[in-house]
């Protein structure tokens, strides 16, 4: 949480251990479930760096999944299909 306030001062973070298995494609993470820690944040802080260690840590995933490609993933929403979008807020 310190390189988060740090780096991309994002005030608050929501945090918990999660088990998954090769996260993301990535191929040298272990292939077997392991334990990681899953942590969320507003997307208007941005991401941290790809390769962003510390001292807790060996490796940051997920930073290039963009707001659209987690709100497509998460809701399992695949195309070509037609959304409804309800009461959107208006930007000035």
């Amino acid at each position: 949480t310190q390189l988060l306030h740090n780096q991309l001062s994002v005030p608050s973070i929501k945090a918990k251990i999660v088990e998954r298995a090769c996260p993301f494609g990535d191929f040298q993470a272990p292939r077997e479930a392991a334990r990681y820690l899953k942590v969320k944040y507003p997307f208007c802080y941005g991401s941290l760096q790809p390769f962003a260690t510390g001292e807790c840590f060996s490796r940051v995933l997920g930073t290039t999944t963009s707001a659209m490609e987690h709100f497509l993933v998460k809701r399992q929403i695949m195309g070509p299909c037609w959304l409804m979008i309800r009461n959107p807020p208006c930007l000035d």
